[in-house]
């Protein structure tokens, strides 16, 4: 989210508390967090492209970027489920992220959290940002295939990643 800006970042919260809002007024809600995926809006950003490249890789075994196909079909699945879910609580059911009576159990941010996907990320040993330069290296390194490059893109992305890593 940082690399693609604050009128994006506003733009999702926004979203998300309208959503939550209208969660807890009773009110069927579908807000499922998408899965990074290769879109065209997405890849504009060169330094994106490398790292979603990079990250394809199997560099990080955790992380899958999604096709924008497999990206589409998987949220009308999860649209569907939430339609789903709405009319069954409506029917004396309960949603995964409620309490008996209908409201949000713990916190609103659960609406957001029980069916997103995550590509991996959640299971990653590491912090994103401190891998970026590494995945992006690793790009660049399989892309342009010179001993050169390869020994000092290793160099300067294994040192930023010791830099900025917070493990």
């Amino acid at each position: 989210v940082l690399q693609q800006g604050p009128n994006y970042f506003m733009a999702k919260r926004l979203q998300h508390w309208r959503a939550m809002i209208a969660a807890a007024e009773g009110h069927a809600v579908s807000s499922n967090v998408a899965p990074a995926s290769n879109t065209s809006s997405v890849l504009k950003n060169q330094l994106l492209a490398a790292a979603y490249a990079g990250a394809n890789s199997g560099v990080i075994p955790p992380l899958k970027i999604f096709d924008p196909e497999t990206s589409n079909v998987l949220m009308t699945y999860l649209l569907l489920h939430d339609l789903y879910e709405h009319t069954r609580r409506a029917k004396g059911g309960v949603r995964s992220w409620s309490d008996a009576e209908g409201g949000l159990a713990e916190h609103p941010l659960n609406l957001f959290a029980t069916t997103s996907v995550h590509n991996g990320i959640w299971r990653c040993a590491y912090q994103l940002r401190s891998l970026l330069e590494v995945v992006v290296a690793y790009f660049y390194i399989t892309k342009y295939n010179t001993q050169l490059l390869y020994t000092g893109a290793i160099a300067v992305g294994a040192g930023a990643a010791l830099l900025r890593s917070r493990i």
